[in-house]
């Protein structure tokens, strides 16, 4: 999927050493979430959960083996990475 290979080339500003999920995988069921209308990180959460079988057709889920509090506990801990870099990404991209 051309997006998957997109995101794919947003910079990951984490150090390597702490990385356990894939950036270009978080992202990618955080815009969909967005699209469908997810307005917190528990609708994010609460989507991927309910779309898990349709998402593993372009991302490896197995890596996101949480609980629901530890995955909204995940994705509110990278809502920190610099959204602007996020955005220039896609428009570099897309745009």
């Amino acid at each position: 999927m051309k997006i998957l290979e997109k995101l794919d080339n947003i910079i990951d500003p984490r150090d390597e050493a702490k990385i356990d999920y894939p950036l270009s995988s978080i992202i990618f069921i955080t815009l969909c979430a967005v699209l469908c209308k997810a307005e917190s990180w528990k609708d994010v959460v609460l989507f991927g959960e309910s779309k898990e079988e349709w998402l593993k057709n372009y991302i490896d889920l197995d890596v996101f083996g949480l609980n629901v509090t530890a995955q909204i506990n995940l994705f509110k801990r990278l809502s920190f990475i610099n959204l602007k870099l996020i955005d220039n990404a896609f428009k570099k991209e897309f745009c």
